[in-house]
């Protein structure tokens, strides 16, 4: 789904169009409360419960291409190889 969307946003005039797309991959740490959620259920590494998302972001309009969630004590470039060849399967 998401793929088709990307698609159509950039049919639509959303792209980089002629320039060269840049990727910014980003891992950031989203704080969560309570403590039944799936997946935070310890601290991470700066002390908060949470997920720690990996994200693909358009570095010239700062678009987020691709995210996937992964739980708060997952290493910074856990699955980042994977997460970076389905991102730029996707923006192709």
């Amino acid at each position: 789904m998401s793929r088709e969307l990307l698609a159509r946003a950039w049919d639509a005039g959303a792209g980089p169009g002629d320039s060269p797309l840049t990727i910014d991959l980003d891992s950031t740490v989203c704080e969560t409360y309570g403590l039944a959620k799936e997946g935070v259920g310890h601290h991470n590494y700066a002390g908060q419960r949470g997920y720690h998302p990996l994200l693909a972001v358009a570095a010239g309009t700062g678009d987020v291409l691709m995210a996937r969630l992964r739980k708060g004590r997952a290493n910074t470039v856990r699955g980042a190889a994977n997460f970076l060849r389905e991102t730029l399967s996707k923006a192709r």
